[in-house]
């Protein structure tokens, strides 16, 4: 060859993603009304996968209202209005 030829590619990772920790924690109480809801994972994230749809919140089979956002391996989950106090 009279010149190298360079490339690049992405593996993929054999690995899926876990949520290591989720603030608050599971069965919490007393969780302050206004939360605002985070799950840390055990890799970082490719951010455009963390979304509306993909990560959600639910009152039973009703999705709450909120907006998401995620940096590294967190995401976040910050309700548009208040949580319903006594629900789980």
């Amino acid at each position: 060859m009279v010149n190298d030829y360079v490339w690049t590619f992405t593996t993929l990772n054999p690995t899926p993603p876990t949520v290591i920790t989720t603030d608050p924690t599971n069965n919490a109480t007393g969780v302050a009304l206004n939360k605002v809801l985070t799950a840390n994972f055990s890799v970082s994230m490719d951010q455009t996968s963390i979304t509306s749809t993909t990560f959600t919140l639910k009152l039973g089979s009703t999705p709450v209202s909120g907006t998401v956002s995620g940096s590294g391996s967190s995401a976040t989950f910050t309700p548009t209005t208040n949580l319903l106090s006594g629900n789980t």
